[in-house]
């Protein structure tokens, strides 16, 4: 399952029910577990809305994460 990193209204119970259909279970105090495809597809319909994009980002954990940045400073794909 796919760590999400979170420190906005999507760790607000009401934004998981009506994006997730479901509260989303926490690993650490800002990482959500995510279904993928459908989930992850959920958050970036959100996200959008606010002007986010989604990135993966390497964890000091070693662990990956995706995390939500500003869309005007998001990394441009290759």
């Amino acid at each position: 399952m796919p760590l999400v990193f979170s420190y906005g209204t999507l760790q607000d119970e009401h934004v998981q029910q009506s994006t997730f259909g479901r509260l989303l279970k926490g690993k650490g105090t800002s990482f959500l577990g995510a279904r993928p495809d459908a989930e992850l597809a959920a958050a970036d319909q959100y996200e959008q809305l606010a002007a986010y994009k989604r990135v993966a980002a390497m964890l000091a954990s070693g662990k990956q994460a995706w995390v939500y940045v500003d869309a005007r400073s998001a990394p441009r794909a290759s």
